[in-house]
């Protein structure tokens, strides 16, 4: 059974990379690991797999998570983060390329509340999609 993770997360990083209206607020620091020193605002994304098989197919579906981060006094930056998210995002599959597999849909499973780190200064905003590839 073939794994399309890497090739699923390098699509959806290469798409939040090059959605413009995302980069003018983070720039280029979309990351599945943040560096150390990194400067706000950013993107972390996280995916889970899971296989699926019957007996004549097989595919792959993802729970993609995407956090925004920023140390605005509002959580206006974090909002607007999440928001340029979905609209890379949600029901994109026309502008994301995968190196393997055929992308059926990624959608937005849940949008979470944003809310403040534990630090009392970070804002943070959480958008989750489903992806399915076969």
């Amino acid at each position: 059974m073939p794994d399309f993770a890497r090739s699923c997360l390098s699509g959806v990083l290469s798409r939040l990379k090059s959605f413009t209206d995302l980069t003018d607020i983070v720039g280029n620091k979309i990351y599945t690991d943040v560096p150390q020193q990194t400067g706000f605002p950013y993107c972390v994304i996280e995916m889970e797999s899971s296989p699926f098989q019957t007996k004549d197919n097989s595919v792959d579906t993802h729970s993609l998570m995407v956090h925004g981060f920023s140390d605005k006094n509002s959580p206006d930056e974090a909002l607007q983060i999440r928001s340029q998210v979905f609209n890379a995002l949600d029901r994109q599959e026309s502008n994301i390329t995968l190196s393997e597999g055929g992308l059926v849909y990624i959608e937005t499973a849940q949008i979470k509340d944003i809310f403040k780190e534990p630090d009392g200064v970070i804002w943070h905003s959480l958008i989750n999609f489903n992806i399915l590839i076969y």
